[in-house]
């Protein structure tokens, strides 16, 4: 019996650590092709923006595709393990936004949110996911309008709802679009994996969690996630940081050479100061004493380094309250609490450029 546990508990975590690195190894070149194309599009002349904008679309339904397939693969391998925690709902909204209005003013969309002042208590990742998931269908479906995120009461419970004004679903096929690889409506979208509303609802019966859908043909769309209250219900109102629109010395490391020159030559564009290395150590040698404005690494750098070894090794030398980054393609939800507790925040690879620009900025504002 207790042979039998340990050998399961061992296939599991040999489970965990192949889909973490596939999914690591798999990002890291699109990763580069998306900044790659980024700084090309800027040089581009006016008139290939029709081409540049199909190229943009393939990329982007690449790293969808292999996102939801990762994803669908980890909850089919048991390996995602919910751990409720209270959290600001507010701070998990304005996150999403961060993520997800850059697509939505490039479709010509409103994207706006409410402040709630409520405490939540759930696996905080798999609702930022699920959450996700529901705004990323809202922006593909909706061509004219916006996109409202708001928590509100409904039925004795709170909901996180997501809004939109786009195409709508028919309440015959309700249930179908939560099932794999099923598409209705008014539309077909030319990217998409067919996967998203089905991981979402796989994701929220993880924590017991309730999807509630209201939908009409040509007016738009409201998916729910039920949203458990913690412990102690009272406003939170953080002001939005304002952004600095400033240079940034910028302390940037990843072992992937190509990813490495991507990412210089995108922040370089706008206006950073960037000190560059496939290591720690090759890193600490180009900065000197010069301390910079912020940390951005790779988590999984060559050997056994990791880039939290070398945010520590960091802020041994320029102070503690040096921010930091971690951009990383290993989907783990463990990997963010961990690093949350540091202050670090993570991002997933492929991250867009101006949501890694948004990020940044943020980062250096916001105190450690």
């Amino acid at each position: 019996m207790i042979a039998a546990k340990t050998e399961a508990v061992k296939a599991n975590r040999d489970k965990s650590h192949f889909l973490a690195s596939a999914s690591h190894d798999l990002r890291q070149p699109i990763f580069a092709l998306s900044l790659f194309f980024g700084s090309l599009k800027r040089r581009l002349a006016p008139d290939a923006s029709d081409l540049a904008a199909k190229i943009e679309n393939c990329i982007e339904g690449l790293s969808d595709l292999l996102t939801d397939l990762l994803d669908a693969s980890k909850l089919e391998a048991g390996v995602i393990v919910p751990e409720p925690s209270d959290f600001s709902v507010d701070e998990m909204q304005r996150n999403l936004i961060d993520i997800h209005v850059a697509k939505a003013h490039a479709k010509g969309l409103r994207l706006r949110w409410r402040d709630s002042g409520l405490i939540g208590h759930t696996d905080r990742i798999l609702l930022s996911r699920i959450i996700g998931n529901f705004l990323d269908n809202a922006i593909q479906y909706t061509h004219s309008g916006g996109v409202l995120i708001a928590c509100r009461p409904h039925a004795g419970r709170y909901w996180v709802e997501v809004w939109d004004t786009g195409i709508g679903i028919a309440p015959d096929n309700f249930k179908l679009i939560f099932e794999v690889y099923r598409r209705v409506g008014g539309a077909t979208p030319t990217r998409g994996s067919g996967l998203g509303l089905a991981i979402a609802s796989n994701m929220a019966d993880l924590p017991g969690l309730e999807i509630r859908l209201r939908s009409r043909p040509g007016r738009g769309s409201m998916f729910a996630i039920e949203l458990p209250m913690g412990k102690q219900i009272e406003p939170v109102h953080t002001p939005r940081p304002q952004l600095p629109v400033r240079q940034l010395r910028v302390a940037l490391v990843d072992d992937d050479s190509l990813v490495l020159q991507a990412l210089t030559l995108a922040l370089e564009a706008v206006g950073h100061e960037l000190i560059a290395g496939l290591s720690g150590k090759a890193l600490f040698r180009s900065l000197g004493q010069s301390a910079p404005d912020i940390v951005v690494s790779d988590y999984r750098l060559a050997g056994t380094e990791t880039g939290f070894d070398v945010i520590k090794a960091s802020r041994a030398l320029y102070g503690s309250a040096l921010p930091a980054l971690l951009i990383t393609g290993d989907t783990n939800p463990e990997l963010i609490r961990s690093m949350a507790k540091h202050g670090i925040k993570v991002l997933y690879k492929p991250i867009k450029f101006d949501a890694l620009q948004v990020a940044i900025l943020a980062a250096v504002q916001t105190p450690q």
